[in-house]
């Protein structure tokens, strides 16, 4: 049986983040999950749990599973709940890891999401991911329509994520291959983020890729993460000809 891959995205919506993985990923279904805090109607007393059980619900068994940004820290901690669902793990730069950390990143995170103003948070968090000296262009001064309400609805989501521990010993238990891309010109968070996960985990690669956090590995280089992919699912067992 081929299992399918689901793909939990960031704030940017799955259809768009994920385009081109659809298009590339023929041999497998492709699941697109968009992450419940972004709606705009929240349910009563969210927190992640929600995240977790409308994410169970997609998975449906086990799968690859496949996550970007804050949609990587629900997968981690899906994950890190039910390893005997997951077939193999993919981390595309999560900003929350499990624990908190003390870090300058961490507290620019706060600083975004609980103190700036909705209508500020989208240049200010741009700036926030992105390695200090790195030539990458600024945010579009007009963001796209989906950009203002769903930045805004992200203070929802890091907050679930803050509130949410994830024991290292949870990780440990997780037997399937992980794969942690990360982009060169994103915060050194993210890289150093990346080692720390991989020790964690009984087998896990980092592996580092041009671009930055909103042009992640599998947008920057999308034919080598493919590969990548293709290279971890066979290491589950699950490998099938392209």
């Amino acid at each position: 049986m081929i299992l399918p891959l689901v793909c939990v995205n960031g704030v940017v919506p799955p259809e768009l983040t994920f385009a081109r993985l659809v298009r590339d990923v023929t041999e497998r279904p492709v699941r697109l999950h968009d992450l419940v805090g972004y709606r705009e109607v929240l349910p009563p007393g969210y927190r992640l749990e929600a995240e977790l059980s409308a994410l169970g619900a997609v998975v449906n068994g086990s799968a690859h599973l496949l996550g970007y940004s804050a949609g990587a820290s629900v997968t981690l901690a899906f994950a890190a709940a039910h390893p005997d669902r997951v077939a193999s793990l993919t981390l595309v730069e999560p900003p929350w890891i499990g624990v908190a950390d003390g870090t300058e990143f961490q507290a620019g995170m706060d600083a975004v999401m609980f103190d700036t103003p909705a209508e500020r948070r989208w240049e200010t968090f741009h700036q926030l991911l992105t390695r200090p000296g790195a030539d990458v262009p600024p945010p579009p001064p007009n963001p796209p329509p989906w950009a203002a309400g769903r930045v805004a609805r992200g203070e929802q989501v890091w907050r679930a994520l803050r509130a949410h521990p994830i024991p290292a010993e949870r990780l440990a238990s997780i037997t399937a291959p992980v794969y942690l891309p990360v982009a060169a010109d994103s915060h050194p968070w993210f890289v150093d983020a990346a080692h720390q996960l991989a020790d964690r985990f009984q087998t896990a690669t980092v592996d580092v890729y041009p671009g930055n956090h909103v042009r992640p590995p599998h947008v920057s280089e999308a034919d080598r993460f493919v590969a990548a992919l293709r290279s971890l699912w066979a290491t589950a067992g699950d490998g099938v000809a392209s």
